[in-house]
């Protein structure tokens, strides 16, 4: 229907119709609400009915907050949207009747609507709730998505008094945006007495701004810390360091300038892993090429005794094992027999997880070591796997079993495979290439005996 003077009658008692049989949402949001005129006539049409109190505080009859707890009403309906209904807004505040009315509903309203315009960014409506008598909550500086607006936080420093701990985690919130508005946010809190080394939140706003790999911010942050030579390397509640999670997340241009700023590579987090053998897991090649630019320590391993080697062959890296082999080849050759904490070696993981590529390399390496003079000599009737590894089909395995075992499910494609007592993220071939993986290692089945007998 087009909108005219003629049928603004019309559209009011139809649009009152609707909100009090529960569509709220539905005509708070329709596009007649932009429209100056209507709204002014449609209010002033309220006011000359008896029930204008119940229109306006009309609640969604199927619709409630995220939390699924509390009722919407037109309120929050005129902000939550994707642009926010400034001129409803006003026109609701004016009539005074969220101030006047009494009920929990009708508070929990009120500040659900502040929430609303504070995380969408909304300045002009934040402050016609504040003049409302809207109180400022704590909250607003604990969470990122409250601080997106520069206007608004930099309003809500001046208003409230907030502690410490609110401006140190607000500045870990704020460093996760990615956006420009996001380093704004966080050079203001700098200069409100933010501290960026607090780990309140659990973790650091540089390991943040690293994580979604906003460089301004990031350059922001080691600016402030200049003249603390460890900055870079300060750690989070799990010991990850910046340089472990750009690592992580694969932000190349983060690693690549962290290490100009003297970002360690061979730190350890709590479980044991440096920047160096996260890289190797994910597969990230050109992240452990510049890594490498650095002195890297090949020989690492986690708690669990897993050195790189272990790693790639869980998760099938092949192109990593052969920049390693180009780059240590000596070490490589030393590691490539050793056991983790479980007994396991590389070769365990890579075969139990059918990488056929990452499996020929390490039985490559494997087969490099002295040839035995006699392979008759070994008594042992296990096969060189299956010592501590075997295949079962899915209705004979037991979950309970210590044993480490393997099973095919014939109705999918992939194989299912529990290693209990690895902690890095597994990587499982399909069926086709677990029995390619199985017919080359039966191939080299004595030799391998033999080297893992010797070892």
């Amino acid at each position: 229907m087009h909108v005219t003077s003629q049928n603004f009658g019309l559209l009011a008692e139809a649009f009152i119709h609707y909100l009090l049989c529960g569509f709220v949402q539905t005509i708070s949001t329709h596009r007649v609400f932009r429209h100056d005129q209507f709204v002014e006539f449609f209010f002033s049409y309220l006011s000359k009915r008896g029930d204008r109190e119940k229109i306006i505080l009309a609640v969604d009859a199927k619709v409630t907050e995220s939390d699924g707890k509390r009722n919407v009403g037109v309120l929050l309906c005129a902000i939550d949207q994707k642009k926010p209904n400034a001129l409803l807004v006003r026109a609701i505040l004016s009539t005074g009747i969220h101030g006047q009315t009494t009920g929990e509903w009708v508070g929990s309203e009120l500040i659900s609507a502040l929430s609303a315009a504070v995380s969408r960014g909304s300045h002009e409506i934040y402050l016609m709730l504040l003049e409302a008598g809207v109180k400022l909550q704590g909250v607003f500086m604990m969470d990122s998505k409250y601080l997106t607006c520069l206007p608004i936080v930099t309003d809500m420093i001046q208003r409230h008094r907030w502690s410490q701990e609110h401006k140190d985690v607000a500045l870990v919130r704020a460093a996760r945006n990615p956006e420009k508005t996001g380093t704004d946010v966080v050079k203001l809190l700098l200069a409100n007495g933010a501290s960026p080394n607090s780990i309140r939140a659990g973790t650091t706003a540089l390991c943040e701004a690293v994580k979604i790999g906003n460089m301004k911010s990031i350059q922001l942050l080691l600016a402030e810390n200049a003249n603390r030579s460890s900055s870079v390397n300060e750690r989070d509640m799990s010991e990850g360091t910046p340089l472990h999670h750009a690592c992580d997340w694969g932000h190349l241009e983060v690693v690549e300038y962290l290490l100009k700023k003297d970002g360690d590579v061979n730190m350890t987090d709590e479980n044991g892993f440096s920047p160096f053998l996260i890289a190797a897991g994910w597969g990230r090649e050109d992240v452990m090429k510049a890594l490498l630019t650095r002195p890297v320590n090949p020989l690492i391993v986690d708690n669990q005794k897993n050195n790189v080697l272990h790693i790639c062959g869980a998760t099938g890296r092949e192109g990593i094992i052969n920049m390693l082999l180009e780059k240590f080849p000596d070490e490589m050759q030393r590691l490539v027999m050793l056991r983790n904490s479980y007994g396991w070696t590389p070769i365990d993981f890579s075969y139990r997880c059918g990488h056929y590529k990452t499996t020929k390399v390490l039985v490559k390496q494997i087969l490099k070591l002295s040839t035995p003079r006699s392979l008759h000599s070994l008594s042992d009737p296990q096969t060189f796997v299956h010592t501590r590894f075997s295949v079962v089909r899915k209705e004979f395995f037991n979950f309970q079993e210590r044993n480490l075992c393997r099973f095919i499910d014939e109705n999918s494609d992939m194989p299912i495979f529990r290693i209990p007592r690895c902690k890095w993220h597994i990587h499982s071939s399909g069926k086709d290439e677990f029995y390619k993986t199985t017919e080359y290692v039966n191939k080299h089945e004595e030799k391998l005996r033999w080297c893992l007998a010797k070892n």
